[in-house]
């Protein structure tokens, strides 16, 4: 993701055109693919399990798919329920969104950090060049 990003920041790309929306989620929460995918599923479908994800990603590892659920949980993406199962004993989760309202604001949170933060870095570029290294005057 990061290498995509600095491909374009090469050609200046990345500023001068559109962006796909996802991309930009996935960079500033740091979410793998399989964590994009999982957010993504979960937005359309309605309460989905950990395996009925697993078979419509076509995965294997159903430790992955959990690993990921936690993480998108942690972030405040996704809310967790437990669900007792009819006719027998035991349960399971099922996932969903928070309200999209609520997950914009999320998204305009961390996207007007990192540019209240990158801004402070470009208000600071002298003192960062100063202390990342020791000016030497050019000869005559």
């Amino acid at each position: 993701m990061i290498s995509e990003l600095v491909e374009f920041s090469r050609t200046g790309e990345y500023f001068e055109t559109d962006f796909e929306l996802g991309k930009l989620i996935r960079f500033i929460y740091g979410l793998s693919i399989l964590e994009y995918q999982l957010f993504e599923e979960i937005l359309i479908l309605n309460n989905p399990t950990s395996q009925y994800l697993k078979e419509r990603l076509k995965r294997k590892n159903i430790g992955l798919i959990n690993k990921a659920l936690r993480h998108l949980s942690d972030l405040g993406l996704i809310d967790r329920k437990k669900v007792s199962i009819e006719d027998r004993t035991g349960f399971h989760y099922t996932y969903s969104t928070r309200p999209l309202g609520e997950i914009k604001q999320l998204i305009k949170g961390r996207v007007d950090n990192w540019y209240n933060r990158t801004i402070a870095k470009i208000d600071n570029l002298e003192s960062y060049y100063q202390n990342k290294f020791e000016l030497v005057p050019l000869e005559e």
